[in-house]
């Protein structure tokens, strides 16, 4: 209810005209920026998941090609009334490796593990542990908005505080000046016998 209260008035310019509010203005400022830096890397991250999920599914497609997909062979007839025969196609030499089955059963095993591992830890964790911090950083910014309020309050109460104690100073210092003032008419004139015997001083010697 203080904040409440306490945000009216600034926002109205209420108060003792040497009471000047404190500011949040950097901290907003640096915000409203990542929120706009902030909005198209959470459109990255939708679509970082959606091509790990694509990913995932060529690489497993890949690897079953590989490692169930017989290779073709070339079926020849010596003649039309002969059966048919299949022959092996021969696999060039430098490229031998690349048709080693042992070879095909690992790649099928490990790469899409590794690549879904790479996007998941490299790329989509990083981007959302940013998110979530700068979703923490508003968070505390929106705390530390209504905490700013309420220490306004207590420096606006000192403030008017402070300005009563001066104005009540100032007044007991002019009814004091006033009240020494009087003290002294009153003196002079209840002076009594002291009076009347300067004044006959006076005479005598301005007879003389």
């Amino acid at each position: 209810m203080e904040a409440l209260a306490e945000r009216v008035r600034q926002a109205l310019g209420l108060g003792h005209e040497s009471f000047v509010p404190s500011s949040l203005e950097a901290q907003d400022a640096t915000l409203k920026e990542l929120d706009v830096f902030a909005a198209p890397l959470r459109d990255m991250l939708k679509a970082t998941e959606h091509f790990h999920d694509d990913t995932k599914e060529l690489l497993d497609a890949s690897a079953k090609y590989v490692t169930d997909a017989p290779f073709p062979r070339m079926w020849v007839q010596a003649s039309p009334t002969e059966p048919a025969t299949a022959l092996d196609i021969p696999v060039p030499a430098d490229q031998a490796a690349w048709f080693d089955a042992e070879l095909h059963q690992a790649q099928a095993e490990t790469v899409p593990a590794a690549v879904g591992y790479a996007i998941k830890h490299e790329l989509v964790r990083p981007i959302k542990m940013w998110l979530l911090t700068h979703d923490v950083a508003k968070s505390s910014l929106s705390s530390l908005e209504s905490r700013r309020l309420h220490y306004d309050a207590q420096r606006r109460k000192l403030v008017q505080e402070a300005g009563a104690a001066a104005k009540a100073a100032g007044a007991s210092k002019a009814s004091t000046s006033e009240a020494a003032g009087g003290a002294a008419q009153v003196t002079l004139v209840t002076a009594g016998p002291d009076l009347a015997q300067l004044q006959e001083d006076a005479a005598a010697t301005s007879s003389k």
